[in-house]
């Protein structure tokens, strides 16, 4: 599409419909003032280093930014819960910050950041980073043209906690087009209506393997995909190629009402579509497994030219605990694939080489609810999903990076259907359908020794959807394992009466509902002795007799008693 065809779709883009904060400064391509207003705007390094605070909003001039003064880099100033700094495009998808492969365009190591409305692409090693605290972006669109060294690592980097994608998108050349994995931590981190897309890598700096459309895991827990669209369609073959939705080595991480497809015209050079196994990674060590994962609601195509194509491998091995898949489809030429082993409980399998083998009489969207509502927080509304919210401004962002462009719902629709009125909606939030909750993640996890014992405490607000609590444990250095699913739903403590004497005990907790597990609790540690602390001399119980002598004296006799507490 010729450049000013793109631009013209640009300008013709409905604007956001989410809330727009009101404007407290403004900043420009050429921006060069000093007091960042709309009339002398300034460049988004001096708003940034000197202006920026809690609550402030820093609207962007259309246009394209470059250079080390114009980048997302946030890192010196966080904004507070309820008053976040934010930077938002002026008009919805006119912005584009072009890190010209030599810096990243948004890096977000700060807390309470929002950015709004804008494109960002080629970064020099990842496009855009989420790595703080309550970091989030809403409609923005990554990507990474292809580079003279081989591309990049990843498209979007995510680690840290409590970090947001939310309407997004990701394509073109990488290593890794979502990555929520290798850095590690606790999470919770969310990735919610996206599309993805991997394109491939050349030889060079990103070139090795393994290549992936969307990883969950990698030595990060609790992270949750909701309503994702992947497509692997790759220019060559990979050293290691990668399913286009992979996840391993997590805790209490979810995939949900997500799509994966292979078209016949897609290069695609790996057997599954899904891959989930209990795997250690490098940066997980041994033993890091699995565990507390839910799948559900997914659906997995691939057209028959792609004969060796299976839809799954979702696998246990020894560690996996709590693991629930259900409500998958897979139409390829294989089949569906394999479900199952230690710590996996599968069930609501479809599968077959079409869709009227695998679904007869039925649509993915009667049978699939979170295809075709929103989920949010794990939880299905009563919300459609349709129409795909990203739609325009994706087909403009590929206009753009001059890369063959793509339709998402078309892709939908020509595999499975005319997507019915009850399916769509506007961006009205509307209440969970409760028949499909699952809990919440438990809180205030506390620990404390008792006699040789450690009383593991939590709590929990919802008392209507858990059927019961799993708690996990790690001793020392090792891996958390799964300790007892004994607690009842009206539980809230629990005695753990054989813990690791001597070394540091770490528990979390888990609630299990019929619609599948809640996301982990924050851990709680406690050193237990190596012997039990005996009650100290002033707490032991004592004895006394009296007897009264001449003139009314009191004489006392005491003695110490078994402790009776």
């Amino acid at each position: 599409m010729p450049t000013f065809l793109a631009f013209l779709l640009l300008l013709l883009l409905p604007l956001t419909t989410y809330a727009q904060p009101a404007c407290s400064a403004y900043a420009a391509p050429n921006g060069s003032g000093s007091t960042c207003t709309e009339s002398t705007p300034c460049n988004v390094g001096t708003w940034l280093s000197s202006k920026a605070a809690p609550g402030g909003v820093l609207c962007l001039a259309d246009g394209t930014y470059r250079g080390d003064s114009q980048m997302l880099q946030f890192s010196a100033k966080s904004g507070t819960a309820g008053s976040p700094i934010t930077v938002r495009a002026k008009n919805d998808g006119r912005v584009l910050v072009d890190g010209e492969f030599q810096r990243r365009p948004l890096d977000c190591n700060a807390s309470y950041i929002t950015v709004m409305g804008l494109d960002v692409k080629n970064g020099h090693d990842s496009v855009a980073v989420l790595r703080g605290q309550h970091c989030t972006a809403q409609r923005v669109v990554a990507w990474a043209n292809e580079s003279s060294d081989g591309g990049i690592e990843n498209i979007w980097d995510v680690g840290g906690a409590h970090n947001l994608m939310e309407d997004f998108a990701g394509f073109g050349y990488a290593r890794k087009i979502l990555a929520m994995g290798a850095r590690g931590g606790n999470g919770p981190n969310t990735a919610r209506r996206g599309w993805v897309e991997h394109n491939g890598s050349r030889a060079g700096s990103a070139g090795g393997g393994p290549t992936e459309s969307a990883e969950a895991g990698y030595n990060q827990s609790n992270v949750t995909f909701e309503n994702l669209i992947s497509r692997r369609n790759i220019r060559t073959s990979a050293s290691e190629p990668e399913a286009t939705l992979h996840a391993f080595s997590t805790h209490g991480s979810a995939i949900l009402g997500s799509i994966a497809f292979a078209t016949a015209a897609d290069h695609y050079d790996t057997s599954t579509l899904l891959n989930i196994t209990p795997e250690a990674g490098s940066h997980a060590g041994s033993g890091f497994v699995t565990s507390n994962m839910l799948v559900q609601d997914v659906v997995l195509y691939a057209e028959q030219s792609h004969g060796s194509i299976r839809g799954y491998q979702i696998d246990g091995g020894s560690g996996s605990t709590g693991n629930v898949a259900k409500r998958i489809l897979a139409v390829t030429p294989q089949g569906g694939g394999a479900c199952g082993g230690a710590g996996w409980s599968c069930s609501e399998l479809y599968q077959g080489t079409s869709l009227a083998q695998a679904l007869p009489g039925k649509t993915i969207w009667e049978t699939f609810p979170g295809v075709c509502k929103r989920v949010v927080n794990r939880q299905v509304t009563n919300e459609g999903l349709w129409p795909w919210p990203m739609e325009a401004r994706i087909r403009a962002a590929y206009a753009a990076s001059k890369q063959p462009g793509t339709n998402v719902q078309q892709h939908v629709v020509t595999r499975f259907g005319t997507i019915p009125a009850a399916c769509t909606g506007d961006s009205t939030p509307i209440p969970p359908d409760p028949s499909a909750q699952v809990p919440v993640p438990p809180t205030q996890v506390q620990t404390a020794l008792e006699g040789s014992g450690v009383v593991v405490s939590w709590t929990d607000t919802v008392n209507t959807i858990q059927t019961g609590y799993t708690i996990e444990r790690k001793v020392g250095t090792g891996a958390y394992a799964e300790l007892t699913q004994t607690p009842g739903a009206a539980s809230r403590s629990f005695t753990d009466t054989a813990p690791g004497a001597g070394q540091t005990n770490c528990y979390q907790v888990y609630a299990r509902g019929a619609a599948g597990p809640s996301g982990l609790s924050p851990a709680s540690c406690v050193t237990v002795p190596s012997t039990p602390i005996p009650p100290s001399a002033s707490h032991v119980p004592l004895m006394c007799q009296g007897t009264m002598g001449t003139g009314g004296a009191l004489s006392m006799v005491c003695s110490p008693q078994a402790d009776r507490r």
